[in-house]
C-alpha cells in the first residue's frame, strides 16, 4: 500500500504536468487536470499515512513507540520543508515587472517541468518500494514474530 501511495502521488502530478502541457494560447487549462490531479494525490496521502503509522507502531520497540511516532511526524515537518524548497522552482524568474503582472503563459512552462520532474522522481520511488516490498514483508514478518 505504501508503493501504492506513491505511485498515486506520481499519477497525480504527471496529470498535473499533462494539464500544464495541454494549456492554451492564454496559459490556461481546465479545472478538471487539477481536480484529477489533486484527487490522485490525496489518494496517495490516504493509502500512505495510515500504513505508516501503522509501521511505526507495529515495528518498534514498546519502549520507544512514542519516541517513534514523534519522529515520523517531525518528518513530516521535514518534508513540508522540502515542499516550500521545491515550491521555490515553480517561482517566476525575477524581473523588474511585478510578479502579480505576469500572464499565466509566462510560468506555465515552467509548473509542468517541475511537476513532470516531481511525477518521474516519484514514481521512481514507487517502483523500487514495489520491487523491494516482498524483502520488506519478510523482515517485517521476521521482526513481529521474533518478539
Amino acid at each position: 500500500k505504501f508503493a501504492l501511495g506513491i505511485m498515486l502521488l506520481a499519477a497525480g502530478f504527471a496529470v498535473l504536468s499533462l494539464g500544464a502541457s495541454l494549456a492554451g494560447d492564454q496559459g490556461r487549462t481546465s479545472l478538471v487536470w487539477l481536480l484529477l490531479g489533486y484527487a490522485l494525490i490525496t489518494g496517495g496521502e490516504l493509502s500512505l499515512s495510515p500504513v505508516g503509522l501503522s509501521m511505526v507502531t507495529r515495528l518498534a520497540p514498546a519502549r520507544l513507540v512514542g519516541t517513534m511516532m514523534g519522529i515520523w511526524f517531525l518528518s513530516m515537518a521535514f518534508a513540508e520543508y522540502i515542499a516550500g524548497l521545491i515550491a521555490k522552482l515553480t517561482s517566476a524568474p525575477e524581473t523588474s515587472v511585478s510578479i502579480h503582472t505576469l500572464s499565466p503563459i509566462a510560468t506555465i512552462d515552467l509548473y509542468g517541468y517541475v511537476f513532470t520532474q516531481i511525477a518521474v522522481i516519484a514514481g521512481a520511488a514507487g517502483c523500487a518500494l514495489l520491487i523491494i516490498s516482498p524483502w520488506l514483508q519478510r523482515l517485517i514478518r521476521r521482526n513481529v514474530d521474533n518478539r
